[in-house]
């Protein structure tokens, strides 16, 4: 796999945790941060598919039919839009 060099600017804060966990888990900072990073999009991924198969076929009846059947008070003090 063909690697390409980036910049990146992180707060010194975010550096020095990754390098604390990357010299734990016994491997460079960059692999720590590659991995860090592949695991996020792994999970931001899987999210999206889930949700995208939750809501195939979905039409908004049942949301509708739901909403429906609450109570029509004014929001509790917070949560107006």
């Amino acid at each position: 796999m063909a690697a390409e060099v980036s910049n990146v600017s992180l707060p010194d804060s975010i550096v020095h945790a990754a390098q604390v966990q990357a010299r734990l888990s016994g491997v460079s900072l960059e692999q720590w941060i590659s991995l860090a990073v592949a695991s996020r999009l792994d999970t931001d991924e899987g999210a999206r598919a889930f949700f995208r198969c939750r809501a195939e076929g979905a039409t908004g009846t049942a949301l509708e039919e739901w909403l429906d059947s609450r109570p029509d008070v004014p929001p509790v003090p917070g949560d107006e839009i």
